[in-house]
């Protein structure tokens, strides 16, 4: 997943044990770190003023505190499963540090792929060739597709 489906992923495949691998492309670590700056790029410096009203808004329409929306504890609880993270060093949005944090809470089989001079979600853009090895190899490898002589892992 990208930005949002990459949170998305992580999020779900702590619930779900039959997503055996992840890739998380500009995931937040954290939903409550990343609504202050998501404002702010939208709306400019008045978001500071905005952010708590809305925070207490959204959590009161969903049943659910922001601080509890967290990929970096989802990506804790993976496991054995693997998991790439990939990250534009230059990303106003979500900062680098985001995936930092996710790649070292993840236990499991892991990558971490910081893409020099790229903004958010910008990787399938500013290396398009190199994403898409990246994303293709670490599946296989984490699939083991196509199936070793010994047949597919299940």
């Amino acid at each position: 997943g990208i930005s949002m489906g990459a949170a998305t992923a992580l999020l779900a495949a702590e619930l779900d044990a039959g997503i055996r691998a992840i890739a998380a492309d500009s995931s937040y670590a954290s939903l409550a770190d990343m609504i202050a700056p998501g404002l702010r790029m939208f709306v400019g410096p008045s978001a500071r003023w905005f952010a708590p009203l809305i925070v207490r808004f959204g959590e009161a329409m969903i049943g659910i505190r922001a601080s509890d929306i967290s990929p970096e504890r989802s990506a804790a609880k993976l496991g054995d499963r693997a998991l790439l993270v990939i990250h534009g060093e230059s990303d106003d949005l979500t900062h680098p540090n985001s995936a930092t944090r996710i790649y070292e809470a993840a236990t499991g089989p892991k990558e971490l792929w910081v893409v020099p001079a790229c903004g958010h979600s910008q990787g399938p853009v500013v290396s398009p060739v190199e994403y898409k090895q990246r994303v293709n190899g670490f599946f296989q490898r984490a699939l083991d597709w196509p199936p070793s002589e010994h047949g597919r892992r299940d």
